[in-house]
């Protein structure tokens, strides 16, 4: 019988670029920072049965992250090693769903490069060490993808709904799957539709009525959405020339006295004055600007693994244009870029959280590239010299 080595060596390439990038970078050993440090605080508290706060905000951030990282700290212990190594392994089980994914749509061939491209991107591997919710969030999107393909509705929903409750911006996505299930057949597809609607409004009901009894008010969603679309938006209107104060005028966090919920009135007063003080072309020219960021291959520093997906990745979504029908799920996903661009700002770091799609269209475009001929292959090899 012969040994299929493929499994082992891809597995074992996967495990040394994520153990490598905690063990020997900087950021690996370093204490959680920024975003990360509140998802790290918040868990610490609910393992602490203080419950999800960080300091007097309780609905700073989604709650399936931190919640994650709470199970984690209690199952492991508070370490930060030791929770990186829960997140090493959550990539790598995303790798394994990711072929099972590309399988459904795509030969073999096809799967198992688009397991390597994702093995060894830097977007990839630099996130399980950085307690950052995108991890999580990529291993959830793949889930929802290869239940909806697998037609398994309940699980469908559940996966779907915990993405929201990891990043909210998820929610364009599960709007573009119950749009695409409503215009296939509704008739045939109500069932699926309501399984993912009633799954999705019971948990962010419960969310809404734990806010409620926190704050005797109703919220939903998290107190730093106003805050997210302020300095998301104002860095990019600087750099089309807006010329506004922003520094200290936007609250991340509740000063001393100050309610979470005076933080968000606070927050959308901003939003107002700096949208208010925008001439029309900013507007239409910021998401543009937001697309450039997002694709430039030179932030964080010089990402050379990106640089060499790039063209493979976009040629392969025009490629793949034809089969927009069977692989309409894939091409949704970009949805929820659609509406960063748009509305927010889809900074490079948040490249981790596509990259699996990513990986898909540059190994389909790859595959077919490769398979024109020998000017198309030395054109290939070419952009890697």
């Amino acid at each position: 019988m012969r040994l299929d080595w493929k499994w082992p060596a891809l597995l074992v390439l996967a495990l040394g670029c994520r153990l490598g990038y905690v063990l020997l970078s900087h950021e690996g050993q370093s204490p959680p920072a920024g975003d990360a440090q509140v998802y790290y605080d918040m868990a610490r508290n609910v393992a602490h049965g203080e419950g999800l706060r960080y300091g007097t905000a309780y609905a700073l951030r989604p709650p399936a992250y931190p919640l994650f990282l709470a199970a984690t700290q209690k199952l492991v212990g508070d370490s930060y090693f030791r929770v990186q190594l829960v997140q090493v392994l959550l990539a790598l089980l995303t790798i394994v769903l990711l072929h099972r994914l590309t399988r459904l749509r795509y030969e073999e061939k096809v799967a198992w490069l688009a397991c390597l491209i994702y093995a060894v991107s830097y977007d990839s591997f630099a996130i399980p060490a950085t307690f950052l919710s995108e991890n999580l969030f990529s291993c959830l999107i793949v889930l929802s993808l290869y239940c909806l393909l697998t037609d398994r509705p309940l699980w469908a929903a559940a996966a779907l709904s915990a993405t929201y409750f990891t990043r909210q911006e998820s929610l364009l996505f599960i709007a573009f799957v119950v749009a695409a299930y409503a215009a296939s057949s509704l008739k045939a597809n109500w069932r699926r539709i309501f399984a993912i609607v009633a799954l999705l409004a019971a948990l962010n009901a419960a969310w809404v009525w734990r806010n409620y009894r926190i704050h005797h008010a109703l919220l939903g969603g998290t107190s730093l959405s106003e805050c997210h679309l302020f300095l998301s938006n104002a860095y990019i209107f600087q750099r089309l020339g807006y010329a506004g104060e922003i520094g200290g005028r936007i609250l991340t966090q509740p000063d001393a006295g100050m309610t979470e919920l005076e933080m968000i009135r606070t927050n959308k007063r901003a939003c107002s004055e700096l949208f208010q003080a925008q001439p029309w072309h900013r507007f239409l020219l910021a998401p543009f600007l937001k697309a450039g960021f997002f694709l430039y291959p030179f932030l964080p520093e010089y990402d050379v693994t990106y640089m060499l997906v790039l063209p493979f990745w976009l040629l392969g979504l025009y490629l793949e244009r034809g089969r927009w029908r069977e692989n309409q799920l894939f091409y949704g996903v970009f949805a929820i870029l659609g509406g960063l661009l748009l509305f927010f700002h889809a900074q490079p770091r948040y490249r981790g959280s596509f990259y699996a799609f990513i990986a898909i269209f540059a190994a389909a475009g790859a595959v077919r590239l490769w398979s024109a001929g020998t000017r198309a292959r030395l054109a290939m090899l070419g952009w890697g010299l």
